[in-house]
């Protein structure tokens, strides 16, 4: 996992030329003004740009993909997300490949992203994405998860 400012995103480029592609998306277009839903960036690349408001814990579930990198990024709010190795959590709805998509329950570590912050998960990285801050408020996220290949 990576955590980190879109200001500092041009140093995790040399991981791969596709995150490097998904940092540039992210460095170069107007995030605030992209559409709801998919917008496909390169074969292997595309980004999910959603508005939501974060939720409680207890509703938050743990993920993994095979399949893909996300990169997490916030334009707008602040969010809860949790991580933890995949190794110390347990499968509870195996590998669905249509969505690829792993879920499990178990424990990790949570940390805050905010407006221009970003977080890179890998396969090996559980994340529990979207949730309210400790002292919740109406507050309005719009995050974008690029879509790295594996």
């Amino acid at each position: 996992m990576i955590l980190d400012s879109l200001a500092n995103a041009s140093l995790y480029g040399f991981i791969s030329a596709r995150l490097d592609a998904g940092f540039h998306f992210l460095r170069s277009n107007n995030l605030a003004s992209l559409p709801l839903g998919r917008t496909d960036i390169a074969p292997s690349l595309f980004a999910l740009v959603q508005d939501y408001i974060p939720k409680p814990l207890d509703q938050g579930f743990w993920e993994s993909h095979r399949r893909h990198i996300d990169i997490q990024c916030l334009v707008t709010g602040s969010e809860r997300i949790g991580h933890a190795p995949i190794s110390t959590l347990q499968v509870t709805d195996p590998f669905n490949e249509e969505k690829d998509l792993i879920k499990y329950s178990g424990t990790g570590d949570f940390l805050t992203l905010r407006a221009s912050d970003f977080a890179v998960f890998f396969p090996h990285d559980g994340h529990m994405p979207g949730i309210q801050l400790p002292t919740p408020s109406p507050n309005l996220v719009r995050k974008i998860v690029i879509k790295v290949a594996v």
